[in-house]
């Protein structure tokens, strides 16, 4: 078989962004209105009027689902992998990456990107989180071939000729890994996989202005100075009718109107990456802006898809927004027809001509308490004119959608902070149960994306990261160590365990409860041993305290006893058969656990510990 042209390559790819756009056209329109739904950018017909009553589930709905899903980063943790006894340097190691990726998740802002995908993810099916990492190296070195700490001799002015940098974006920091979310609409997928795993390539699309494209050398000046605009802000960014409008007359005919969009091309096939951008790709010099090696040694693609709601035969999902459309449209309708119904219902009459004496139709329409209307005729003449009821039909229909759109969305009357009188305690908590199914689900899914995002993290760092930036992170001695084995330290394999749960939202009093609850079930329990107390009474009342906020809370508190004193009339335990207590280390009688009457044993008591599910938060110790 003969060996592809460029030319071919060119065109190939050219055909494939055309074809993977088309794919996805209809996905990414319906995306964009419910984005217009979200804002409230409501077109003729839809938006509330006299006659119309508009309900926006979508922005209501999502911002009750959101915070219960990630509310801030959640727990991680770093360990190594190997089981049983670890070396020192694999410990050390693990140490140090918990330490490094930590500091980069709070200083990469993951938590914003985070929210922004999963946006994405409820409103289109899909969320993508990019990866990379933006030295300002002419030559980027890898960490092993970097033998002395004079690194100022490896910078130049010129930028890196690796990976386009992401315009001026202040997340992309030189010499720093990044993690910035793609929008769905320019993120295309190989339509044969099935998941990201198995897709041959993925293409990402950059807008960018002409100007800042011919001034990025990263790109030939040959290619790119002759570029011309082929995309227009106001068509390629969703915006309401009101932003659309300022765009256009504001915009119109300056460099900021001028876009082009680039394709960074992602082939695991050949194991490389290309750049074309729109203008060469339609009319231009069909040329490639960039052809290289894949530039990153890590797993898969630089990318990261969050999809709660899996489709086997796309590694696109299914959104939930769509789900809801249809019966939030219903329940619209429905009660706008009530609204209506509420407003016909004010009393009309029917008359004959000229039967009204003089100010008597007057009264009729601004009525007041007593008001005598006079009438030239028969009295019975004056009726009052029914308006067609309203079937109670309609009122039991919206209850069977309002229900349908529960079970689509998982939002019940609980998280709305609203629960129906007419349901039993029984039924109310049966119904939160299985919506807390649907929420645990998906914070699995979004625990194992953290996961594999900051294994992503630390594949890059392997590969990129410098002394200096570990020894800001974790300070002179653990760099040091670093600096030492580089390789070693890297070759230390670790897993990376993210706390199911521990990102969504859980409010002060309920963290509060939780510690309280841990206290009742072992405030009494002491350690056979010593007869010490088990639990650190003052740390859990410290905790609770301020997660209650309540200022100079140790004044609350009665002093401590010395060790070994036993509370008033409590005597010491003595052995059965007479004999003497068992004697400690230190020459006191050791203590059985104790509980209060009526409690379970020990093994009972540390079983509903462990289901208690205590969420630490940042800060705990």
């Amino acid at each position: 078989m003969p060996k592809e042209t460029i030319d071919e390559r060119y065109s190939k790819w050219s055909e494939r962004i055309d074809v993977s756009k088309r794919l996805i056209k209809n996905r990414i329109d319906e995306w964009q209105e419910f984005l217009r739904y979200y804002r409230l950018d409501l077109r003729e017909g839809e938006a509330p009027t006299g006659d119309n009553v508009w309900i926006n589930f979508q922005f209501a709905y999502s911002r009750i689902i959101l915070p219960s899903i990630y509310y801030r980063n959640p727990d991680m943790n770093v360990r190594p992998r190997r089981k049983g006894q670890t070396s020192q340097l694999e410990l050390l190691a693990a140490e140090v990456k918990d330490d490094v990726l930590n500091y980069q998740f709070e200083e990469l802002a993951f938590e914003v990107e985070a929210r922004r995908v999963i946006f994405d993810t409820l409103f289109c099916g899909y969320g993508v989180m990019k990866f990379g990492f933006a030295p300002k190296l002419a030559e980027q070195k890898k960490v092993s071939e970097i033998t002395t700490l004079d690194f100022e001799a490896l910078f130049e002015e010129e930028d890196e000729p690796g990976v386009s940098r992401e315009g001026y974006d202040d997340r992309v920091r030189a010499d720093h890994p990044f993690m910035l979310r793609v929008a769905p609409r320019y993120f295309w997928v190989d339509p044969l996989a099935t998941s990201l795993e198995d897709a041959r390539w993925v293409i990402h699309g950059i807008l960018k202005p002409i100007k800042e494209l011919q001034k990025d050398r990263n790109y030939p000046s040959r290619l790119t100075s002759g570029v011309e605009g082929t995309h227009r802000l106001e068509e390629e960014r969703y915006l309401t009718e009101a932003d659309k409008s300022s765009v256009e007359s504001h915009m119109r005919g300056t460099p900021m109107a001028e876009l082009v969009m680039l394709y960074e091309i992602w082939d695991k096939e050949n194991n490389e990456l290309l750049v074309m951008d729109s203008y060469n790709k339609d009319q231009g010099s069909r040329e490639f802006l960039k052809r290289k090696d894949w530039p990153y040694n890590i797993e898969g693609f630089p990318f990261e898809l969050l999809v709660f709601n899996p489709d086997p035969e796309s590694p696109l999902g299914v959104s939930d927004v769509s789900n809801w459309k249809s019966p939030a449209q219903a329940i619209n309708f429905i009660n706008s027809m009530h609204y209506n119904h509420v407003k016909r219902f004010q009393r009309k009459y029917i008359c004959e001509k000229g039967m009204l004496a003089e100010g008597g139709e007057e009264k009729l329409l601004y009525p007041a308490d007593g008001m005598v209307v006079e009438v030239n005729g028969d009295v019975d003449s004056l009726k009052p004119l029914q308006d067609a009821p309203i079937t109670p039909d309609a009122y039991a229909l919206r209850d069977v959608v309002q229900n349908g759109l529960v079970l689509l969305s998982g939002v019940t009357e609980q998280k709305r902070g609203a629960i129906e009188k007419s349901k039993t305690a029984t039924e109310a908590s049966l119904i939160d149960q299985q919506a807390r199914i649907r929420d645990s689900d998906r914070l699995y899914v979004v625990s194992k994306f953290v996961e594999r995002a900051a294994k992503k993290l630390l594949q890059l760092d392997r590969e990129f990261l410098d002394f200096g930036t570990v020894e800001s992170i974790v300070g002179p001695e653990k760099a040091r160590f670093w600096l030492q084995d580089p390789e070693g330290f890297w070759k230390s394999e670790v897993d990376v365990k993210v706390r199911v749960g521990s990102s969504a939202f859980v409010s002060k009093e309920v963290q509060a409860k939780q510690y309280l609850d841990l206290l009742n079930l072992t405030a009494n329990l002491v350690d056979p041993m010593t007869g010490q107390p088990l639990v650190n009474v003052q740390e859990i009342i410290r905790r609770v305290a301020d997660k209650l906020d309540i200022d100079d809370y140790e004044s609350l508190l009665a002093p401590v006893p010395p060790p070994g004193t036993l509370p008033p009339g409590v005597a010491p335990p003595t052995a059965q058969g007479g004999q003497s207590p068992p004697q400690s280390a230190g020459g006191g009688p050791v203590q059985s656990p104790t509980k209060r009457d009526g409690a379970a044993n020990l093994g009972d008591i540390l079983s509903g510990v462990q289901n208690l599910g205590v969420r630490r938060q940042p800060g705990d110790q």
